[in-house]
């Protein structure tokens, strides 16, 4: 009953407001709706699967890359977690093209990110590095979110811990810890790496 509850709410709201979409910024404001999908996705990936799908069918409509992008990520995502490796890979190539069409937009930093957590999960430490520290430069040009600088830095200390590079990890575990230690109280901090 929860997943259509979530799917009625996230569907209705994109196809009421979807249309009127102006910018980047409303597309965001719409596309956070898809952060419910994202944290669906870890619990029930089949579920956000679905919704992803579903919310692809409604930006495409829409026609803003913004929208396109995200929702290219949370298949991704919910791939990821299903074990889907070769479509969870195809969705965050998805996330990327489009993301790079948009002028300073921290998507393909978003799509980057995701493809280095799935390629640590695949044992390809030196291509997960790669894709995380491009993340981390676009996410420190652009001015992202501290709390989005930090789970990045602690996912490049994850991929460097599990290469045996102790030192390296320690020091990008100190670098999220600082900046955690920026964001005030009530802001959540979660390495969802």
């Amino acid at each position: 009953m929860k997943r259509y509850w979530l799917s009625f709410k996230i569907l209705l709201f994109i196809s009421c407001f979807g249309t009127s979409v102006q910018g980047e910024t409303d597309s965001l404001q719409i596309s956070d709706l898809l952060l419910q999908v994202g944290r669906y996705c870890t619990i029930q990936p089949d579920s956000a699967l679905w919704l992803a799908d579903s919310c692809l069918n409604l930006s495409l409509a829409v026609d803003t890359p913004v929208l396109v992008s995200r929702t290219h990520y949370y298949q991704g995502v919910a791939h990821k977690n299903k074990s889907e490796f070769a479509e969870s890979e195809a969705a965050y190539d998805l996330a990327t093209k489009v993301a790079l069409a948009i002028p300073d937009s921290l998507l393909a930093a978003e799509a980057w990110y995701g493809m280095g957590i799935l390629r640590r999960h695949q044992g390809e430490y030196a291509n997960s590095l790669e894709l995380l520290n491009r993340a981390l430069l676009i996410r420190k040009r652009l001015d992202a979110e501290p709390t989005t600088l930090a789970r990045t830095y602690h996912s490049i200390g994850n991929v460097l811990y599990a290469i045996g590079d102790i030192a390296g990890a320690i020091e990008r575990y100190l670098q999220a810890l600082a900046i955690h230690r920026t964001i005030p109280a009530n802001a959540a901090f979660v390495a969802s790496s």
